[in-house]
């Protein structure tokens, strides 16, 4: 829960009690502000609960509520309310909000929910459920205020009073002609410290950051977070204005991205829904496949200690340190792409400054490797003498070069590839510097000890 809270203690009170009759007598605050505060309460209710405690909230607040949600909870509380009680709730969210609720079901109950939507709703929601699931089409909302360039900033102030209330977001107004097209984007402040008679063409600069509806929501989270806006106007090829992204949506993307990094880091393909809305089959199905192929990879080591079986039966003590060589393998491959996989993410590097970073982790690679080759060769001399040191010197010092490069390509490579490169994380990266590290190992011994 929260630590700060929005909520009198008198609903907390209330809520902890389950005397829902008294909601009645409550006094709410901002309805914005409290709502996401009181959908997490529906976290802790269960059945009836959760009806209860929804079927007594104001109707704005209702909507708000529902909205902020999730699914595991919304779903069942939808179900319970009636037909006429789910048309209304239905046609006052926000068209976005809408159509990640319908996403929620199959396409044959979608079909049910769009009969409940009037006609302007459901042409809103079918034109945002038309693009892919992850581009930002589905993120938009078509609920921006939109001004024209001839006229005067109190001409602007009247066309705010009456049609701003139902807006998403008033904090930018968007000058478009008499097409459609989009010609500028006008900070409200900027609107506001203008004389009245001021025209809206005499503010515009006509320089506008756009983003097209097929984009990946990734990018619009990227764009946002690099040119620090709070709104970005969605735009076709012939620069229509279509919506906008707003702020509260970027958050829950780059919250769901940053999950679905660090699932990918462990070897989880992303859930795509939260813990608790994710089925024990769905759970089952994102972990299975990953730890079935670690373990064929993981064959690949265990084939490279079979391979030089004579080698271990002859040299006994070249056993006690494998578990040492990978681990220090595992570690730097971790390290590198942990370190790259998030350069990648944030822009701080490019693709095609693969050779660039290449050549400076090689360099980073050795002096790491000649650092913990000299003091595994110390532990070396001390277990089994000098020609045991000159093989541990020796393969550390190759195998951190070797997996600290690995970790540091890899990411490059399934980027090319259209992959995302937090695969090469965690697990996957330690795998495949076990395995190098071991064939490192037993051929520097071979070649060193003659065995």
């Amino acid at each position: 829960m929260t630590q700060y809270r929005i909520l009198p203690e008198s609903v907390l009170q209330i809520i902890e009690d389950r005397e829902w009759s008294k909601l009645k007598k409550v006094e709410w605050p901002d309805y914005e502000l409290c709502s996401s505060e009181l959908a997490e309460h529906f976290e802790d209710l269960k059945g009836e609960d959760c009806q209860e405690l929804f079927s007594r909230l104001p109707e704005k607040l209702k909507i708000r509520v529902f909205a902020d949600m999730t699914a595991h909870n919304r779903l069942p509380v939808f179900e319970t309310l009636k037909r006429n009680e789910k048309v209304r709730l239905l046609n006052n969210l926000d068209p976005d909000d809408l159509s990640e609720f319908i996403q929620e079901y199959d396409e044959a109950d979608a079909q049910d929910i769009m009969t409940l939507l009037r006609p302007e709703e459901k042409e809103e929601t079918e034109d945002l459920l038309q693009y892919p699931p992850e581009s930002v089409g589905r993120m938009m909302t078509p609920d921006y205020m939109s001004i024209q360039k001839d006229w005067t900033v109190e001409e602007v102030f009247d066309h705010l009073r009456k049609k701003g209330e139902d807006r998403e977001t008033l904090s930018t107004l968007y000058v478009c002609d008499e097409k459609g097209a989009l010609m500028d984007a006008l900070s409200l402040n900027k609107i506001v410290l203008a004389p009245l008679k001021t025209r809206v063409s005499d503010l515009m600069d006509e320089t506008v950051l756009t983003i097209t509806p097929e984009e990946d929501r990734e990018v619009a989270v990227e764009l946002m977070q690099q040119y620090d806006r709070l709104v970005l106007p969605v735009v076709d090829e012939g620069k229509h204005l279509l919506g906008i992204v707003t702020i509260d949506d970027i958050m829950d993307i780059a919250q769901d991205e940053a999950t679905e990094d660090f699932q990918l880091q462990a070897a989880v393909s992303p859930l795509g829904k939260g813990y608790w809305d994710t089925r024990l089959s769905g759970l089952l199905k994102s972990r299975l496949p990953w730890l079935g192929v670690l373990i064929v990879v993981n064959l690949l080591s265990s084939g490279i200690i079979a391979a030089f079986e004579e080698s271990l039966a002859i040299y006994v003590g070249l056993a006690f340190f494998i578990p040492l060589l990978i681990d220090a393998g595992g570690n730097s491959g971790s390290q590198s792409a942990m370190m790259m996989i998030r350069a990648l993410s944030t822009g701080d590097v490019k693709a095609d400054q693969w050779a660039r970073i290449f050549f400076r982790e090689l360099i980073c690679g050795a002096m790491i490797g000649l650092t913990l080759g000299l003091m595994g060769a110390a532990l070396g001399y001390f277990r089994g003498g000098p020609e045991l040191a000159v093989v541990l010197f020796l393969s550390l010092f190759l195998i951190l070069i070797v997996t600290n490069l690995t970790g540091v390509v890899l990411p490059f490579i399934l980027t090319v590839v259209k992959v995302d490169p937090a695969v090469a994380s965690g697990p996957l990266i330690t795998t495949v510097s076990d395995a190098l590290g071991l064939l490192i190992y037993f051929n520097v011994a071979v070649m060193v000890l003659g065995i």
